[in-house]
């Protein structure tokens, strides 16, 4: 008897809405930290993404697709590593700073816009799931998970009760 994939039951459950995902962006062509990606043309131009981390946003794609799982929202961080891993996935993104690396922020501002993240994610009401494509650090710091670059964070919302982590889903593994 084969051994049950238990990525199977979350991506089924994801297939149903309601929950939240929060994606790392892709890997990147370039070393550099923070606002050193936000580009002079509003993200136009491609080319912040590695094309390992082209191939592996094109195999989340294509998983999302043939799991019929649908995204209604689409928050990035202003990033260009983020809107461009928003656009591969899903075609659109709205940057939303909530969700902007902190490097730059002193550490009260840090901890007001992670505490509004968990705000944010704990009360998503809807039978559409969210998707937040942010940075490694974000998720970290707010999460507690070392994220790859591309993984998912699957959030399910529990309003006034916070939220809770249903599982995590990892390239070369889950899709």
């Amino acid at each position: 008897m084969a051994a049950a994939d238990p990525a199977a039951g979350l991506w089924s459950r994801l297939a149903q809405g309601g929950y939240v995902l929060i994606i790392a962006h892709g890997e990147s062509a370039k070393t550099a930290s923070g606002r050193a990606y936000l580009a002079q043309d509003g993200c136009a131009t491609p080319g912040q993404l590695s094309a390992a981390g082209i191939q592996v946003l094109g195999n989340l794609k294509n998983t999302l697709l043939s799991r019929k799982v649908t995204v209604g929202r689409v928050l990035t961080s202003n990033d260009c590593r983020c809107v461009e891993t928003a656009g591969l996935l899903f075609g659109r993104a709205q940057p939303w700073s909530i969700i902007d690396t902190t490097d730059q922020l002193d550490a009260q501002l840090t901890v007001q816009t992670r505490t509004a993240l968990i705000e944010a994610v704990s009360r998503w009401d809807s039978d559409d799931n969210l998707a937040l494509v942010t940075h490694r650090v974000v998720i970290r710091d707010t999460f507690d998970i070392d994220a790859t670059p591309a993984q998912l964070l699957v959030i399910e919302p529990l309003g006034g009760q916070g939220f809770r982590i249903a599982g995590i889903l990892s390239p070369g593994t889950d899709f």
